[in-house]
């Protein structure tokens, strides 16, 4: 039901603590700081920096794309 992965953060952090990093393991091939999702096609591509702003992150190189498969597998170790 949501525009995107972005109004799902800024609905997430909207009253919480600050975020001050952030890491999103995302269904698709990560093109620099972007990328469009396999899995969800009518949402637009998902940008790192845009996902900095909707968490309040001023260093927007603090918030990282990685594929999801990697993320999974890093989550075992």
């Amino acid at each position: 039901d949501q525009s995107g992965l972005d109004a799902i953060v800024a609905a997430f952090v909207a009253g919480a603590r600050p975020v001050t990093d952030a890491c999103f393991g995302i269904a698709g091939p990560i093109d620099g700081r972007r990328v469009r999702m396999t899995n969800i096609p009518h949402w637009p591509e998902v940008d790192a920096d845009r996902l900095a702003g909707a968490l309040g992150i001023h260093d927007a190189g603090r918030v990282n794309l990685i594929n999801d498969m990697p993320a999974h597998a890093s989550s075992l170790e």
